[in-house]
């Protein structure tokens, strides 16, 4: 089994990443918009106005 290595650009102004437990999860006025495994990630750009939890500090 091979597992490809992506890199996640979040662009949308107001929006919230949080993790919660090995998922980095994308929430946009309080909806969740998106959830995705960490081990799928690379990395994670952001660009404008985004917000993270500070349990990111700890990856």
């Amino acid at each position: 089994m091979s597992t490809h290595s992506n890199t996640l650009y979040v662009q949308t102004l107001g929006a919230y990443l949080g993790k919660q437990g090995e998922t980095v999860t994308v929430k946009v006025d309080d909806q969740v918009k998106l959830v995705v495994p960490m081990h799928h990630l690379e990395g994670i750009v952001c660009f404008g106005r985004v917000s993270m939890s500070t349990s990111f500090d700890r990856l």
